[in-house]
């Protein structure tokens, strides 16, 4: 629809990743200058392969979170499939275990789904148990290297895509009129080919989509204000054993508010250096004010990698990089 396509201009949090960022690249030349170094971002997080920018390994960061705050989880390699059963019940997550941006994360409800899911994705693999828990939160942590504490720099609040029924309006109806829905037409089409028809009575819902990624139609917001000095403590005393690791959001569930200021959460991932600063897609967010948090998280990894760097944790070099990431890129 027009209106949609309009939308698709006009608000920034529906273009693409390469047109969202093309201004911060003055600012990222600048800050390589300063550090003398193109890829001085690998040096954000020595632990991580490439810094967390890409190809590092999402099940080795999970074997490092304490069993109370991490699903159950298993890894399944490339090789020797024939006999490999997954520990728990279904429905559970499967996903890249080098993954990017939520691409091939699916919730397996079945075996007839997981045989599929096993024959187009012949990557390493991740196996994680399905949380079941209402509050999904992006929480962005930072810790300078000679600081004892981190903190939480931004949080990412997230609303899942509905269907609530009036008495009236199909699923397909909703599809076509709802902008986010709209945008994964697709998807949503052939998730619920049977439903198109589906007429709800009025204020009963279903949830459209379970993964609590932009890109399948989850709206995220700021809600910064959810942090609290406990809430902060706690996830220090969960991620500053983890190797290396001082820069990138953290992506959490938990049963309430109440649970979280506990501290009582459940990780479902976390992300490296190329983690954004999704709050920004806060629809109360103008474009400059995108572009200030956007930056002000840069400046933050910037600072991080440079005190790394003089730790002795150096860059990559161009010449070891460039073939991985062309290699990353065009396999992935």
């Amino acid at each position: 629809m027009i209106k949609h396509e309009i939308k698709k201009i006009t608000h920034y949090e529906y273009w693409s990743f390469w047109v969202f960022y093309i201004p911060m690249i003055p600012i990222y030349l600048w800050m390589s200058l300063r550090a003398r170094s193109l890829l001085y971002f690998t040096s954000t997080n020595p632990g991580l392969e490439h810094g967390g920018l890409f190809n590092y390994s999402k099940f080795k960061l999970q074997e490092q979170i304490p069993l109370k705050n991490r699903p159950e989880h298993q890894f399944l390699g490339q090789k020797n499939r024939e006999n490999f059963k997954v520990k728990f019940e279904f429905p559970f997550i499967a996903k890249p275990d080098f993954g990017e941006r939520g691409k091939y994360v699916d919730i397996i409800e079945n075996q007839k789904q997981l045989d599929a899911y096993l024959n187009y994705n012949l990557k390493d693999i991740l196996f994680q148990e399905y949380i079941e828990l209402p509050l999904e939160l992006g929480l962005f942590y930072a810790r300078f290297p000679h600081e004892d504490k981190g903190k939480i720099i931004s949080i990412t609040a997230k609303k899942f895509l509905y269907f609530v029924g009036d008495g009236k309006t199909s699923l397909r109806e909703f599809i076509e009129s709802d902008s986010r829905a709209y945008f994964n037409k697709s998807y949503l089409y052939m998730k619920f080919h049977d439903k198109q028809e589906l007429v709800l009575p009025e204020g009963e819902k279903i949830i459209l989509e379970e993964i609590g990624n932009h890109n399948r139609g989850t709206y995220f917001y700021d809600g910064s204000d959810l942090n609290s000095p406990i809430l902060e403590q706690k996830l220090n005393e969960v991620l500053k054993p983890i190797d290396g690791f001082y820069f990138g959001r953290v992506d959490i569930k938990t049963q309430s508010l109440e649970e979280l200021e506990k501290g009582n959460f459940k990780i479902l991932e976390i992300n490296g250096s190329n983690s954004e600063a999704t709050h920004v897609f806060d629809e109360n967010y103008s474009l400059i004010q995108a572009y200030k948090e956007v930056y002000r998280h840069l400046k933050v990894q910037h600072k991080i990698a440079l005190e790394n760097i003089k730790a002795g944790h150096k860059p990559e070099s161009l010449k070891h990089f460039v073939p991985k990431l062309a290699n990353f890129l065009f396999k992935a």
